[in-house]
Order: C-alpha cells, then sequence, then structure tokens
C-alpha cells in the first residue's frame, strides 16, 4: 500500500506498506519509494496488483 496523506489512514505523512508478499507489491512499493521522492516519474503501482 501507498498513502500519500489521506485522512484516517496516514495524515500529513508518505507511507509505504507491504501486506501481501509478492514480486508485483515490492516492485511497485520500490518504484513508490522514488517517485514519492520526485526520483522518478512513474505513476503509482506500475507493476500491477498480486493475484
Amino acid at each position: 500500500m501507498t498513502c500519500i496523506d489521506v485522512p484516517g489512514v496516514c495524515p500529513g505523512e508518505k507511507l509505504i506498506a507491504i501486506t501481501v508478499p509478492c514480486p508485483a507489491a515490492y516492485m511497485n512499493e520500490a518504484s513508490n519509494s522514488y517517485a514519492l521522492q520526485h526520483l522518478s516519474d512513474a505513476p503509482i503501482d506500475p507493476y500491477g496488483y498480486c493475484h
């Protein structure tokens, strides 16, 4: 999960948490961490979802 300032979930924070360990989750969150730091222009969760 990538949470960017969502009221009641992660207000005022940028939070990345992996709850379902699968390749897509790890690749998404690694990519998202770069995107949140403005080091990449990749979209959030570019690798899809765990199946």
